[in-house]
């Protein structure tokens, strides 16, 4: 038993030494914010600088994964391969993997930013929602409700403004609330 709890870890590491190619060769690999480790099975966030990906398992070399150059402004990151008179179009070099992650991310990124767009507006429209629902109910109470004039002084409704008010609200939170 004693030599069992000995060879085990020496064979794991062995194992994990021995095959390096074998060793995550599909997980990508880069460093935090923090500057931790990052294993995962899935692409970096967007967020992350390609200078710190350590590790891209789409790349040719599965050891590390050099920084790639930002396309400039107002150019293409990939103009098509100029063919020669008599090559045909389809001869045309694909895209490269590197520029299809950066098409990913692109594309992940403008996703996000237009779930969080809709998210805010969604929550705007809740509040706006909310606030009919309680001005609604305050002056279905009875409550006296007042307006600031110009000159500073107070003007309050009277039951026919209030009871158009009440309507206004009660027609916007049908439309627009459900």
């Amino acid at each position: 038993m004693k030599r069992l709890h000995v060879l085990l870890p020496a064979t794991a590491a062995l194992i994990t030494f021995a095959c390096p190619a074998v060793h995550a060769q599909w997980a990508w690999q880069w460093r935090d914010d923090k500057g931790q480790m990052v294993y995962s099975d899935a692409a970096p966030p967007p967020s992350v600088p390609a200078s710190r990906i350590i590790r891209n398992p789409n790349s040719r070399t599965a050891t590390a994964y050099e920084a790639l150059p930002a396309p400039a402004s107002g150019v293409k990151a990939s103009a098509p391969a100029a063919t020669k008179p008599n090559q045909p179009a389809s001869a045309v070099a694909a895209p490269s993997p590197d520029e299809e992650l950066r098409k990913r991310l692109a594309d992940r990124a403008k996703k996000e930013q237009d779930d969080a767009k809709q998210a805010e507006q969604a929550q705007r429209k809740q509040a706006e929602c909310e606030r009919l629902r309680n001005d609604t109910a305050y002056m279905q109470e009875g409550r006296r409700v007042g307006t600031a004039q110009a000159d500073g002084s107070i003007a309050y409704l009277d039951d026919n403004q209030r009871a158009a008010a009440i309507q206004r609200n009660q027609a916007a939170l049908s439309a627009n609330c459900g």
